[in-house]
């Protein structure tokens, strides 16, 4: 019995730190290329699809991010699996299609707060990493806006 006993405990354990590792700040590297950075998830899972609209822009940090209509500075995004950077430091969607700086995008994703889910990241790309009000936009899609007819 006590075998038993001590492998559900270690199995339990283990499960626990197998979903801690995915959590997060686990999944999401960084890519740099001309002065831009861009966090990328490590693996798409499922997340929030609110629709979003924006123009590719870049923080006083440098990490890509979307600007909004009023020419706010850029919020971090933190791209689909699959996206990387170019040499020029744009964006290149999971099928190689470039979305440059000053590009309409649109998207479907979610936000989260920064520095609470993904306090390394902050680091890198907020003036104030402890801003518990800055949030990052998390996406699961991402395209260049479609230009109007």
């Amino acid at each position: 019995m006590g075998s038993v006993r001590r492998r559900r405990v270690l199995v339990s354990a283990v499960s626990v730190l197998l979903l801690a590792s995915c959590g997060a700040a686990g999944g999401v590297r960084t890519a740099e290329a001309a002065g831009h950075v861009a966090l990328i998830k490590g693996m798409d899972v499922s997340g929030a699809d609110a629709a979003w609209f924006g123009t590719l822009g870049v923080n006083e940090n440098g990490c890509l991010g979307l600007v909004g209509s009023h020419g706010e500075p850029a919020t971090v995004v933190i791209w689909p699996s699959g996206t990387r950077l170019d040499d020029d430091g744009n964006v290149l969607d999971d099928r190689g299609r470039a979305i440059q700086i000053g590009d309409a995008v649109e998207a479907g994703g979610g936000e989260e707060p920064f520095v609470a889910s993904y306090p390394e990241q902050a680091e890198l790309c907020l003036d104030e990493p402890t801003d518990d009000d800055a949030v990052v936009i998390v996406l699961w899609t991402v395209t260049r806006a479609s230009e109007p007819a």
